[in-house]
């Protein structure tokens, strides 16, 4: 058996109906590479388990399957949980309620990791699927193919993607055999945007495909749809101060231009307890009881 080169870390929590359109989607890969699926359950209250179980039990050689003792509430959460062992050179996340589009998705974005050593992660862009129906927007709709940190937090909405859609080098192995910065455990807001900044604070570029590979489901189950708008804004503000944290206030400016351009439009909405940012905070200040305002 060849070595394993890839890791995929899929998390679940009630997505029952979802589980075969999203393991079906990664075991019809058309890859020469070895890679194992790792699937977390974050006790859920439906027939997730059982069907990850059957799953298991066709593929005991690619699937493994862990279940947290409660829920941890998200899935980064249920990850830290397990702990799970990703010793491989390269790894990905995947939510449980989504599915890659395409069958070469991995050999593509594999073949590149080796042969372009600099490069810490690649990237796609991804079809948005609301209610069933297929959106007209695009998530991913990158202008270049290849972005740095300083091009990620400068242009935003031009840069972002799904993290279904990443691929990142297992830059953060532990000697457990951990994949995850030990410190993100603490973090108040862990979230999508803040594990990109993380992967990319080094200053190694990103490379980005203008291939659709993969599907976001949008569900109506997840924190931020069912957060009311004033709550959405606190979040995105308190990703500004962590992302600020994350790169050593090399962007204050900007994260900080950005932040103000949320209040105002708080403001504009009649909310008038919003928070203020607290863009002093260092790295090491943001554990679980760091308060991220003033």
């Amino acid at each position: 058996m060849p070595d394993l080169r890839l890791t995929i870390l899929v998390t679940f929590y009630n997505f029952e109906p979802y589980v075969q359109d999203c393991l079906a989607s990664i075991l019809k890969q058309k890859t020469r590479h070895a890679y194992k699926i790792i699937c977390i359950d974050d006790h859920s209250e439906d027939n997730t388990w059982g069907y990850l179980n059957a799953f298991q039990q066709k593929f005991p050689d690619k699937i493994e399957i862990y279940r947290t003792e409660k829920n941890q509430g998200s899935g980064r959460s249920a990850i830290f949980s397990i702990r799970p062992e990703v010793k491989t050179d390269y790894l990905t996340y995947l939510d449980g309620d989504d599915f890659w589009h395409s069958d070469d998705k991995l050999e593509k974005q594999i073949n590149f990791l080796d042969e372009h050593q600099d490069y810490v992660g690649t990237t796609h862009r991804s079809l948005v699927l609301k209610d069933q129906i297929q959106e007209s927007n695009i998530c991913g709709q990158f202008p270049v193919n290849a972005w740095t940190i300083k091009e990620l937090l400068e242009h935003e909405a031009a840069f972002y993607c799904h993290t279904i859609a990443y691929m990142w080098r297992n830059i953060y192995l532990q000697e457990d055999g951990f994949c995850l910065p030990e410190e993100m455990e603490h973090w108040t807001l862990r979230g999508d945007k803040n594990l990109t900044a993380y992967y990319m604070r080094g200053g190694e570029p990103v490379w980005g495909f203008q291939d659709l590979y993969s599907v976001y489901r949008v569900t109506g189950q997840g924190s931020w749809t069912q957060a009311d708008y004033a709550t959405q804004q606190k979040w995105l503000l308190g990703n500004y101060v962590t992302k600020n944290a994350i790169t050593d206030g090399q962007f204050r400016d900007y994260l900080e231009a950005n932040a103000q351009k949320i209040i105002d439009k708080l403001k504009a909405a009649g909310v008038t307890d919003y928070p203020q940012p607290n863009f002093d905070l260092k790295i090491e200040d943001l554990t679980v009881d760091a308060d991220l305002f003033r």
